[in-house]
């Protein structure tokens, strides 16, 4: 397994996001697309949310005690020859993150004068979008370090429209909208000392494993290994992976195309391409 991994350390949420403005992420084509509920992001924001008031009344305790960490899980990439990051593994993850940075965002607007909030808020501004170059200020927020091919134009102009405004249709049904929104609800309830907590150990203490697989053909092994040990990764995600490596570039576009079409169909007499 070590010849295909490049690179594998620990890192914190920001230093991991925090390259975004030099290697971006991209979820490829043959990705599934986002599917998080918004059970499953109520959970993980209760999770972070208990991490971080455990460790408040910790250090009230003990200030002298070191800080623990919340470990969120790896994320397995790949460097394409565009630089881009190449999400294998953990792309829900990373689309929830930034989803949550962004609902993070408009909370500490809302105090633009507080030196903690403004600090957070600039960190937090250079994850989601790239800085201008000549000043390093965020003032293109068209300019995002995550896209998606996994999903249909109109999704991926909502989730970007989400992420370049901060607004989301209340009534809509996608999965961007709703878990954005939720987040944002979430965090509305939080009182200003542990919301400043809570982003503090968002970016800080939360940890994930970052696994740079070394060749592209690499990633579609370590894919395998890992859905042999029961994660949530379908044959049927590793054949289509495995047929688009296979086949030639101008094939690629009418292939996914085909393969949307099909599972489509599938969901809409309730079956599954795993099945199939």
């Amino acid at each position: 397994m070590n010849n295909y991994i490049q690179a594998a350390s620990k890192e914190s949420i920001e230093t991991f996001f925090g390259t975004g403005n030099k290697k971006p992420f991209l979820i490829p084509e043959y990705q599934r697309p986002y599917e998080w509920q918004i059970d499953e992001i109520t959970a993980l924001f209760n999770d972070l949310k208990a991490f971080n008031e455990d460790e408040i009344a910790s250090q009230k305790k003990d200030p002298n005690s070191n800080e623990n960490r919340y470990f969120l899980g790896s994320i397995i990439y790949f460097v394409n020859d565009r630089n881009q990051r190449e999400i294998v593994d953990g792309q829900q993850r990373i689309i929830s993150i930034f989803l949550l940075f962004r609902s993070i965002c408009e909370r500490l607007k809302e105090k633009p004068r507080s030196e903690v909030y403004k600090h957070f808020l600039e960190e937090i501004e250079e994850i989601i979008w790239q800085p201008n170059k000549f000043n390093g200020k965020v003032d293109d927020p068209s300019k995002i370090l995550i896209s998606s091919e996994a999903i249909s134009d109109r999704e991926h102009k909502i989730f970007t429209d989400i992420l370049a405004t901060g607004e989301a249709d209340p009534i809509a049904m996608d999965f961007y909208s709703r878990n954005y929104l939720t987040m944002k609800s979430l965090l509305e309830d939080l009182t200003d000392d542990l919301f400043t907590h809570f982003v503090y150990r968002l970016l800080n203490c939360v940890i994930i494993l970052p696994i740079e697989a070394s060749t592209f053909n690499a990633t579609l092994e370590i894919f395998e290994r890992l859905n042999d040990r029961g994660r949530q990764l379908t044959d049927a995600d590793i054949l289509k992976a495995k047929i688009y490596t296979s086949i030639k570039s101008e094939s690629r576009d009418r292939f996914i195309n085909r393969w949307r079409i099909l599972d489509d169909r599938a969901q809409a007499v309730g079956e599954s391409m795993h099945n199939l």
